[in-house]
């Protein structure tokens, strides 16, 4: 769905069932990288350990198709977001991430980092041949927080 008049859009993802939940992990160190395909569906969690960065599915998360430059420039606009509004004392921090983000989509070469896709329902991806993926057992499986993973209480 898209807006002409004020550009929103949704871009859903609804997988007809679930599979057995799947782990992706690419260590993003060389421009071909940038441009592999990436699949987020609405119950997979994106991490970046090296910054701390995570994005886990809510109750209204959107599945959407992009590649692995799309995914870290996702990132690079969040931390843009809080920048103006971070405290001080997170500032340094934000610049940091904000600076790697960039390094990373510039100059992989030079700066690489890895993504990781956990999804428990099997229908997220990274499609590439230096993609390491594997199944993802039930204790990471019950780890995951968000709308398929752990109860908080």
């Amino acid at each position: 769905l898209y807006c002409n008049g004020c550009g929103w859009r949704q871009t859903g993802l609804i997988p007809p069932e679930a599979n057995e939940g799947k782990g992706y992990r690419l260590k993003i160190d060389c421009k071909n990288h940038l441009s592999f395909r990436v699949i987020r569906s609405p119950s997979s969690s994106v991490l970046v350990h090296e910054l701390g960065l995570e994005v886990h599915p809510g109750s209204n998360s959107p599945g959407f198709v992009t590649n692995i430059e799309g995914m870290l420039l996702r990132f690079l606009e969040q931390v843009e977001l809080v920048l103006d509004s971070v405290e001080e004392s997170n500032r340094e921090e934000a610049l940091m991430i904000q600076k790697s983000l960039i390094s990373c989509i510039s100059k992989p070469e030079d700066f690489g980092l890895s993504i990781e896709i956990l999804d428990p329902e099997g229908h997220a991806e990274i499609i590439g041949k230096d993609v390491f993926s594997w199944n993802l057992s039930d204790d990471e499986i019950s780890e995951l927080p968000g709308v398929h993973g752990f109860d908080p209480e």
